[in-house]
């Protein structure tokens, strides 16, 4: 079985003043907050089911925030400690792993993108973790997608750990809300960085056993992040990223474009 997951929390609405404000100095823009990300969550996961339809999806949340999801849709809930939404995500996935009863590939994605095609393929490297890699410095790695190998769970949760522990390195604070994840992916990941894509390098030193790391770049993983409306099917592009303003184009370009698309390849 294969496992897609996603994270979101509805800030109540003193909170979303605050992480506007903490947005505006991070980015240097200003944040909107989605008004219905209930629908935009459901067409992510639509994607996903449309090329892989045996999948099991998930919804990685706090014990506050409420949805109208598809019943197919499952919501686990769990025990959130602050708004800093970064460095809750990693919480957030250590729960989903510590309490997983069968470990299973599984693929994390933020909630605002598209599949177009087959994801699963990535899992024949039997590597631990899988990272989307992309040239954009500082932050090559591309913490929007992560790609969980079974196996390893109990390590893999220690990793997520380990990077929990750098936030508080991370001089500015404002970083655990935003970008801080993406920058610490990279600067521990340097040496991955470098090498070519696809890949399979050893991380060492954990207490279970080594984990194993895939990059993902190329032809065949071909992530896109978009900048402006879309006009035509992006054919190229195995995963589209609809990220803050451009969330507005999401819904529009899912059913123009994929959503009744025939000739799909499915896992």
């Amino acid at each position: 079985m294969l496992t897609f997951v996603t994270y979101y929390v509805k800030p109540p609405p003193e909170e979303l003043e605050r992480l506007k404000t903490v947005y505006q100095l991070t980015h240097h823009k200003n944040y909107i907050p989605e008004s219905n990300p209930d629908e935009i969550i459901s067409i992510m996961f639509a994607s996903v089911k449309k090329f892989h339809p045996n999948a099991r999806c998930c919804l990685l949340t706090d014990k506050e925030s409420q949805f109208k999801l598809d019943p197919s849709i499952e919501i686990i809930r769990y025990p959130r400690k602050t708004y800093k939404l970064d460095m809750e995500v990693l919480r957030a996935l250590i729960y989903y792993i510590k309490t997983s009863k069968e470990e299973v590939n599984t693929i994390f994605l933020e909630w605002d993108q598209i599949v177009q095609g087959d994801v699963g393929y990535i899992f024949k490297k039997k590597a631990d973790l899988y990272f989307a890699f992309r040239r954009i410095p500082p932050v090559p790695f591309d913490d929007a997608f992560i790609g969980i190998g079974s196996g390893h769970f109990e390590s893999i949760a220690d990793f997520f750990k380990m990077i929990i522990n750098e936030y508080r390195c991370i001089a500015s604070k404002k970083l655990r809300y935003w970008l801080g994840k993406s920058l610490i992916l990279s600067l521990m990941l340097f040496d991955h960085y470098l090498k070519r894509a696809g890949t399979k390098s050893r991380i060492v030193g954990f207490k279970w056993n080594d984990l194993f790391i895939v990059t993902l770049s190329g032809k065949k993983f071909s992530k896109k992040l978009v900048q402006d409306e879309l006009t035509e099917y992006q054919k190229d592009s195995l995963i589209l990223h609809f990220s803050n303003k451009k969330r507005q184009y999401l819904k529009q370009y899912w059913e123009k474009f994929v959503k009744d698309r025939g000739n799909c390849k499915k896992s």
